[in-house]
């Protein structure tokens, strides 16, 4: 009777969805709210019901609903679900999340093919061949967790008792009064006032209170703390890192003292969410490397868990300061050196038992890795172990995974990942098994890359920016050009201001870990499409690719326009040339602003790089061959030459001798005398970018170029203006009320300049207020005086402000 009562109720639930569903003019938010209410109660393998969920209700709902259902019923309800009525705007819905659920079932019971229609069976069946899950077990893998690992007796090691040093002048209290430590301990439960009270004290009572302070019970701002901290000195440093240790977000008060007591707080930060922080790690890890490497080897033998901080950050600083990491090491025993050494090889540190998988995750429903010789695949408990191993893999790898990739197919672990990827962000991407998401790091490929970074530029903009930033951590350590260039696409074209900082550090700290600058990273993933160096495309028929002014252009032997390229035959090749015909201008764009901030910057590279990358790169050379370029040994101009095809030569055309050891630049009209500067533009009359004709100015100090900024205060100027400074290396303030920023800054090696506004550009409506008055530019000096720097920020803003100049 139950039963009966049921199926008449899932009737009549059936009868209301279609009059519901016959109205296709009712708003969809209500639609499909209306339908999630209907179905709660009905048997999710009725392919009427099924069909409404695929429609109006979102993928993650969908799954959840027909989770515990019977497999062949859910299959067969998918089945013909697919042939239910529906507009054309839903149809392609409808058909992809059909889809999706029938090859998840079909994963799981492999078996249940035969009940496909008949036609459609092969390609189903072909689908689950590659996907490994209707071949064979494999039996060439074990679980490390089945493995017998040698047990080696534990080595207790201490911290070397190393002096502790304060880099920074302790502040003094002018004729501050000693006054007695009770009354001032009354003022502890105050929080906003007790912080700045400890500046205005002497000595001996600020100190004891300061070492008695419970740190939940006062607030400190990050200046505040710094303050202290350095007032107190390495006399008040355990509470310094009590303090920083409650609150995280005051990491940078720590930045001065050279202790191994800090070394594990710096180790922590370093793989902190928040690019700040993390760039504070980095920065103190490379200053006191071989403090910090005394402090974290006792920590980095522990051979648990907590290891996996301390061994990252040797990581690090064996990578970015070699010469501190060995004087670090030389504390210790030749043993303990050589379990360092292991501890490090070895990667990741296995948990004793295998973690639970989360309810909602099934792994035989997800594609199989495939052995390299074909023929079979993870099944069973084995596919179990592996899915749970991955869970346990940090983001920068693991032994077991350098094994998977030895002996499954890349095909079919990039399948899988994808899979897990998918599975993640089905359920809402609970940060709790972001492992589903890293493990793309590990074995996913181009299209997954693809795939993360549409997926990122599409949440960074929602608010969404802390997954958004995951996703780019996951491109980075992916390390592939499809990955890095993606990220480095983010970076130029995601408006969000949390996320750009930490994908710009993400990216520069990839390319430190490969052994690159940022630009040097940047350059090596421009693609050449397969072009030769003279710029011939890789085609039977001579066809070349010309570019001029900004514009591109395909070319025959005789210099005729070929406005369609010729069919190789290679499906492959074809493909790399649509690519190139449709993305040749952007590229070469993006070169040309490059080598324009190069040019500002004054950074420089290695010859080899400048060869590879420019000189015999079939689609950057076309640019390079309009740019004047430069040989400095420091920061003395050896040389100057520009690129006949690959060849440098002078201004009269005659080969010129390059030295190995001598950095390549672009050079900068300032750095010229007046008459080379004449001769070489006879020449160059075709610039990439304004270079000998750029307008120059020289400042004799830091008061003379502010005096010439502060033209701008008091001028209205269009809110787009102001807008596209970002894409000169401005950064947008911070918001205020409403939404809104009031201020962009820039910083070079030698200056920091911030321009004030009003009434503000709103991020959500940046038309709002389409004019903005700027009220204040304040210029400050960072580092020694550079003139290319200085003349090119006052022409910078005088064109994208002004529209004058170059």
């Amino acid at each position: 009777m139950a039963m009966k009562r049921a199926m008449n109720a899932a009737g009549e639930v059936v009868r209301r969805l279609e009059v519901v569903m016959s109205h296709p003019w009712l708003d969809q938010a209500w639609l499909a709210s209306t339908i999630h209410e209907l179905v709660q109660e009905c048997p999710p393998h009725d392919e009427r019901v099924l069909a409404a969920w695929c429609q109006f209700v979102d993928a993650a709902q969908v799954w959840e609903r027909v989770q515990g259902a019977p497999p062949e019923r859910l299959l067969a309800a998918a089945l013909k679900a697919r042939a239910a009525p529906v507009s054309e705007e839903r149809a392609e819905r409808l058909r992809t999340t059909l889809e999706a659920l029938m090859f998840e079932l079909l994963l799981a019971q492999p078996e249940l093919v035969s009940t496909v229609p008949e036609a459609e069976r092969p390609v189903w069946q072909q689908r689950l061949d590659d996907a490994g899950a209707s071949l064979p077990a494999f039996t060439g893998w074990t679980s490390p967790w089945d493995v017998k690992r040698p047990k080696r007796a534990a080595l207790e090691v201490e911290v070397p008792d190393l002096p502790e040093v304060m880099h920074a002048q302790a502040v003094k209290v002018a004729d501050a009064p000693d006054r007695d430590a009770d009354f001032l301990f009354e003022w502890r439960s105050r929080a906003f006032r007790a912080a700045y009270l400890l500046l205005d004290v002497g000595d001996t009572s600020a100190l004891k209170v300061w070492s008695g302070l419970d740190p939940a019970s006062v607030y400190f701002d990050e200046e505040t703390l710094s303050l202290l901290a350095v007032r107190f000195g390495v006399a008040g440093l355990q509470k310094t890192l009590e303090v920083v240790k409650a609150n995280p977000s005051l990491l940078s008060a720590l930045a001065p003292f050279e202790s191994v007591r800090v070394a594990p707080v710096m180790a922590a930060a370093l793989d902190s969410p928040r690019a700040a922080l993390q760039q504070v790690a980095r920065t103190w890890l490379t200053r006191f490397g071989a403090v910090a490497t005394a402090g974290l080897v006792p920590a980095a033998l522990l051979g648990t868990k907590a290891a996996v901080e301390p061994s990252s950050a040797l990581r690090f600083i064996k990578r970015s300061a070699f010469e501190s990491w060995t004087k670090g090491l030389s504390h210790f025993s030749d043993e303990v050196k050589s379990r360092v050494d292991e501890a490090l090889s070895s990667g990741a540190v296995l948990p004793a038992r295998r973690p639970s998988l989360p309810e909602w995750l099934v792994p035989s429903s997800l594609p199989r890795p495939v052995a390299v010789a074909g023929g079979s695949a993870l099944q069973a408990e084995a596919l179990e172990a592996f899915v749970q191993l991955l869970k346990v893999t940090p983001l920068d790898g693991a032994p077991w995974v350098d094994d998977a990739r030895a002996k499954f197919r890349a095909s079919s672990l990039a399948a899988m990942s994808r899979a897990l990827l998918e599975a993640w962000l089905r359920v809402g991407a609970p940060p709790k098994e972001r492992w589903m998401l890293q493990s793309c790091a590990h074995f996913g490929d181009d299209a997954v890359a693809q795939f993360l970074a549409s997926q990122a530029a599409m949440l960074a903009p929602k608010g969404l920016s802390s997954r958004a930033q995951e996703m780019a951590e996951v491109l980075g350590a992916m390390r592939s050009r499809a990955s890095l260039s993606a990220l480095h696409q983010l970076i130029r074209k995601v408006r969000s201001k949390a996320f750009r900082a930490r994908a710009e550090l993400i990216f520069t700290s990839t390319a430190e870990k490969m052994g690159f600058t940022e630009d040097e990273l940047a350059e090596r993933l421009v693609p050449d499409f397969g072009l030769r160096p003279d710029g011939r495309l890789p085609t039977d028929e001579p066809v070349f690719i010309e570019w001029s002014a900004g514009k591109v252009r395909f070319v025959d032997d005789d210099g005729t326009v070929v406005k369609s390229l010729p069919e190789t035959g290679d499906d492959e090749r074809d493909e790399e040339l649509a690519g190139l015909k449709k993305r040749a201008a952007s590229v070469l764009k993006e070169v040309v602003e490059r080598l324009e901030r190069r040019m500002s910057g004054q950074r420089r590279m290695k010859l080899d790089h400048f060869t590879e990358t420019y000189a015999m790169h079939g689609l950057t050379s076309l640019v390079a061959r309009h740019v004047l370029w430069g040989q400095w040994s420091g920061a003395t101009l050896k040389r100057v030459f520009r690129l006949e095809g690959a060849a440098p030569v002078d201004e009269k055309g005659q080969p010129v001798a390059m030295t190995p050891e001598l950095e390549v630049g672009v050079v900068h009209p300032l750095q010229l005398s007046a008459e080379v500067r004449d001769a070489w533009a006879k020449v160059m009359t075709d610039e990439a970018f304004p270079q000998l004709q750029r307008k120059t100015q020289r400042f004799a100090d830091v008061q003379a170029l502010s005096k010439v900024l502060q033209r701008w205060v008091d001028t209205s100027v269009a809110s787009g203006r102001l807008i596209g400074l970002e894409k000169r290396d401005w950064v947008r303030g911070e918001q205020v009320g409403g939404g809104c920023y009031v201020d962009v800054a820039r910083r070079t090696p030698s200056l920091s300049v911030r321009m004030e506004f009003e009434p503000g550009i709103y991020l959500g409506d940046p038309t709002q207020e389409p004019q903005q008055r700027i009220t204040a530019v304040h210029v400050d000096q960072r580092g020694p005086p550079s003139e290319v720097e200085w003349s090119d920020l006052a022409e910078d803003l005088e064109v994208a402000l002004g529209g004058k100049g170059r």
